[in-house]
């Protein structure tokens, strides 16, 4: 299955990047949290082979969400609130004839995609998540969370390293500083989000709490 072409859906003047790949008997919309870039997955074999394996059950629809990869990007000064990435969402479904797919929504993706599935449960036929949280901050119900200080000390490490696969080294700390993987990853981070709006996506994400939601 080789790379798909790169389409576009609008929220008003808004570019939102997304692929049609497969032809299964359901749609299944991948939102990749963090860092994405459409264009770019194909480069690595473990994702690439990973979006194939969801191809072969599905008509996948892979998006980059606004702010990442080959979608509209913001600045610090602009970062939009999380209704509108629901918006976001609903406008690339109807770009791409889905009338109720599943999504799969990882990592940070999961602020909105709750929200999106407890509000407009025509709209998704099932939501899965994964490395997703419902709320990022320590409370008497989360005491597993980070405090304020940590989230804000977490952010501007990652602002200050974005674009050099620290991420990555951090998790992997046997992979040397020459290893070719770290070197397309950190390629990756560049092409993925900018350090600025990074952080201030971050402190946006860090505000939302959709516990209320899940039931």
């Amino acid at each position: 299955m080789s790379q798909q072409e790169i389409r576009y859906a609008w929220n008003g003047e808004i570019a939102l990047a997304y692929q049609l790949v497969g032809s299964g008997p359901l749609d299944l919309l991948y939102m990749q949290g963090n860092i994405s870039n459409v264009e770019v997955n194909w480069e690595h074999p473990p994702l690439a082979r990973f979006l194939r394996e969801l191809a072969r059950m599905s008509r996948l629809i892979v998006n980059d969400r606004r702010g990442l990869g080959c979608s509209e990007r913001f600045t610090p000064a602009d970062t939009p609130p999380i209704e509108t990435l629901m918006d976001d969402v609903l406008a690339v479904l109807d770009a791409a004839g889905s009338e109720r797919p599943v999504l799969l929504a990882t990592g940070d993706c999961g602020f909105f995609a709750c929200p999106l599935a407890a509000t407009r449960p025509d709209r998704l036929a099932g939501l899965i998540l994964v490395n997703a949280a419902p709320t990022w901050r320590r409370s008497d119900e989360t005491p597993w969370a980070r405090t304020e200080e940590q989230l804000e000390r977490s952010f501007r490490w990652v602002q200050s390293n974005l674009g050099n696969a620290s991420w990555t080294r951090r998790a992997n700390p046997s992979l040397s500083g020459d290893d070719p993987e770290l070197r397309w990853l950190a390629r990756y981070e560049r092409l993925a989000q900018a350090p600025g709006a990074l952080y201030s996506e971050a402190r946006r994400f860090a505000e939302t709490d959709v516990r209320s939601v899940l039931p």
